[in-house]
Parts: structure tokens; C-alpha cells; sequence
């Protein structure tokens, strides 16, 4: 799969896939439990590499990522959603 966005043409395949590696059946022969099976691993997999892909980008970038509760008067714009992401220079903060 790609760093953009998944295509409906690649989730097919990876079902297709996932059905043929780990049940021994094609698509046509599955049941609806091994097709609901491979979705979930299909989307598994899929959330797994945007995970890798984030953590790359915020390593690349030298950023941490903490989860916080109170947050100095002056990092206020680094607030999103109780995810406060620092810089290096701000590690007395951590």
C-alpha cells in the first residue's frame, strides 16, 4: 500500500489476498466470516502503516509526543486534543 491515500482497487486485492494466504479460499468460495475476518486484518494492516507513517514523520521532524493534562500558559497553541507535541528545545517540559 501506498503514503497516500488506500484505493478501492488495493483493498480488493489485500481481501483477495488475505483470503487466499490465511483461509485457502477465493473470494467467491469464502464465507461471510472469513470475508469479515480478512476485512479486519485488511484494516489492520492499514491503520498499522499509518501508525508507522506518523511516527516517522514526527521522529523526521524531532518531535515528542506526550499526553497531558496541565500545560504552561504559553504552550496554550501547542494544545490539540490533550496531545501536546514538543520540540526538543521544550524537553525541560517533558
Amino acid at each position: 500500500m501506498s503514503n497516500t491515500a488506500v484505493t478501492e482497487k488495493e483493498v480488493k486485492d489485500a481481501i483477495k489476498g488475505k483470503l487466499s494466504r490465511y483461509f485457502g479460499v477465493a473470494p467467491a468460495e469464502a464465507s461471510k466470516d472469513q470475508i469479515y475476518k480478512a476485512v479486519v486484518m485488511v484494516v489492520r494492516d492499514i491503520l498499522l502503516e499509518k501508525r508507522q507513517q506518523f511516527h516517522k514523520r514526527i521522529d523526521f521532524i524531532g518531535g515528542v509526543v506526550h499526553h497531558c493534562v496541565n500545560v504552561p500558559p504559553f504552550m496554550d497553541q501547542l494544545l490539540f486534543c490533550g496531545i501536546v507535541w514538543f520540540f526538543p528545545a521544550l524537553s525541560c517540559y517533558k
